[in-house]
């Protein structure tokens, strides 16, 4: 089986994406933070990356104030 790794990039209303095949860098989208994007994302997975094993990695980013 094939090693698809998928790194996401959260923020409030969009979700970064990069999918590397086999630790090769292979593709990157963009996607809204909503319930059916996400949905339609990994029925892309599924149809793009037949056969293959998906490991997922997420980073949340937050609004940081900086204080003076």
């Amino acid at each position: 089986m094939r090693k698809v790794f998928v790194g996401v990039d959260v923020a409030k209303d969009k979700l970064d994406i990069s999918i590397s095949l086999d630790g090769f860098k292979y593709d990157t989208l963009q996607i809204l933070n909503k319930e059916g994007s996400i949905l339609d994302f990994f029925i892309y997975l599924k149809n793009t990356y037949k056969k293959s094993d998906f490991y997922f990695g997420y980073e949340a980013m937050s609004n940081i104030t900086f204080l003076s």
